[in-house]
């Protein structure tokens, strides 16, 4: 394994804009929901990653009129995003593997101990 993998929030955003543009709400929604609960992503935590995903190239954002609503700002993942999503995928299932196969070991001493 080249180094431990560092949990990013821009991991959860980008795989979550994958799935299609999205306004904060809605990322955040997304976000609660596939962790069933257990991840959730105030505005004070979402907008600082938004906006350095949108600085680094991985996230476009345009804003989109509502008919009686106040315009939503849309993000949207480009090319550059989806190739720094899959390499924060291919980490993830690295890192995942290497710890699943010592918690089954232990798992498995415990049983035998």
């Amino acid at each position: 394994m080249s180094g431990l993998f560092k949990p990013d929030l821009s991991a959860l955003v980008l795989g979550t804009l994958a799935a299609g543009p999205k306004h904060g709400y809605a990322i955040t929604r997304a976000i609660r929901e596939a962790g069933r609960g257990n991840l959730t992503l105030g505005e004070g935590q979402l907008y600082p990653v938004l906006h350095r995903l949108q600085e680094l190239g991985f996230v476009s954002a345009e804003w989109h009129a509502q008919t009686g609503k106040p315009s939503r700002k849309v993000y949207t993942i480009t090319e550059k995003g989806k190739r720094r999503l899959a390499k924060q995928r291919r980490e993830w299932s690295e890192v995942s593997a290497g710890i699943s196969s010592i918690l089954m070991q232990a798992s498995k001493a415990d049983n035998h101990g």
